[in-house]
């Protein structure tokens, strides 16, 4: 059908076009070293079929390694103690989910709970210090509305100066 148009000036669409389409369709970021690639490059940009390739190549590449965790990743024989990822995993207080959690060794499991544990006194004497201060806040309002607003200077009528 497009063909039939080539009298009427059509010429099909360029390469440059055809690199950009591509690259535009593609919405994972896992192929964004690959999409940078090929907008660094004039040659990638202007050859449609080279694109193609680079992606194809990419992927058969990385085909298995993309969806690699750390817990998938282990050193050593089975024979020996297994020392997985996880024992160069640097322990920190955040959201941990139940297969990562799991795979801790019971020391870091250990440094987990002392962390939470510091974190939680931590923000439970900070709550404790807010509550005391808006306390004495409080009791220095209660003491002045017991003596009403009677001596509060811009409540009160201020004497003339004279001039010396």
């Amino acid at each position: 059908m497009l063909l039939s148009l080539e009298t009427h000036g059509y010429q099909g669409v360029d390469e440059r076009s055809k690199v950009r389409y591509l690259n535009d369709g593609i919405k994972t970021s896992r192929l964004d070293t690959v999409k940078a690639t090929i907008l660094s490059s004039s040659e990638y940009r202007s050859n449609f079929d080279i694109c193609v390739t680079l992606y194809k190549d990419f992927i058969e590449q990385s085909d298995g390694q993309l969806d690699m965790k750390i817990s998938a990743v282990r050193t050593g024989n089975h024979k020996s103690k297994q020392v997985g990822a996880t024992a160069a995993l640097e322990i920190t207080d955040r959201y941990y989910t139940v297969s990562e959690y799991r795979s801790l060794t019971p020391d870091q499991k250990q440094k987990l709970h002392e962390l939470r544990k510091k974190r939680k006194t931590a923000s439970g004497n900070s709550k404790i210090a807010a509550v005391e201060a808006s306390k004495s806040s409080y009791d220095k309002l209660s003491d002045a509305s017991q003596d009403g607003n009677r001596n509060h200077p811009a409540l009160t009528r201020q004497k003339k100066r004279t001039k010396s």
